[in-house]
């Protein structure tokens, strides 16, 4: 999966083994499609509705029967909330307004779990790595107090955040594997500015995003290759 996955295994490596010494490079290549459950910050912004997960993954080997497994991974959320929405047009301090949106959050990730198997065809399983984070929200906002009026609105909010995760997976046979997990990772409360395109409204505006838990439950399907 070229040189710089392979630069950062061997990090990971040096960095979890001390050692690093490496019985085999890229074995296997594997896939992880499943399903995500939103928990947390997560699921207070986009509700309880979860959305897919897939992973990307090349394991290295250790002297000790443990595993370094690099890992590319993404996974999206998509639900409609009823949530007030802090805003501050132009010329005006930030006020809070209704709004009905649909909210949105997903993650890409790279980073290496670190794989412990026991005799029972059992594994654990840590890791860490960086997220790219983002929330969106698109809908409408009742600016009557403004006198404008329900208004159509959307915005973005992202970030590179370090993410951590835990999990554990069963074995079905040399090819397959059932794996769960947990990740979190954390966006920090931002300004960010609003379209309001879709609505022909022009007036400038500041939206507060407010910090997100951002963690959710995995369970899904490894294929290795």
């Amino acid at each position: 999966m070229g040189d710089p996955l392979r630069t950062f295994a061997t990090i990971a490596i040096v960095l979890v083994s001390g050692v690093g010494n490496v019985q085999a490079w890229g074995e296997p290549l594997s896939v992880t499609t499943g399903w995500a459950t939103p928990l947390g910050g997560t699921k207070q912004w986009v509700g309880s509705a979860g959305g897919p997960s897939i992973d990307l993954m090349e394991s290295f080997t250790l002297d000790s029967g443990d595993t370094v497994r690099m890992r590319l991974g993404y996974f999206a959320f998509r639900g409609w909330r009823d949530l007030p929405q802090t805003l501050a047009l132009s010329g005006d301090t930030a006020a809070v307004y209704p709004a009905t949106t649909s909210n949105q959050l997903f993650a890409f990730t790279y980073g290496a779990d670190y794989i412990h198997p026991f005799p029972a065809k059992v594994y654990i399983l840590g890791g860490a790595g960086v997220s790219y984070l983002q929330v969106s929200r698109s809908g409408t906002i009742d600016l009557t107090s403004n006198g404008f009026g329900p208004t159509l609105f959307r915005y973005n909010a992202e970030s590179f955040v370090p993410y951590v995760c835990a999990g554990m997976g069963f074995p079905l046979n040399k090819y397959m594997a059932i794996e769960g997990r947990y990740q979190y990772s954390s966006l920090k409360g931002q300004t960010r500015g609003v379209d309001f395109s879709a609505s022909g409204f022009q007036t400038p505006a500041l939206a507060t995003v407010n910090g997100i838990s951002a963690s959710a439950l995995t369970l899904g399907l490894v294929f290795s290759f």
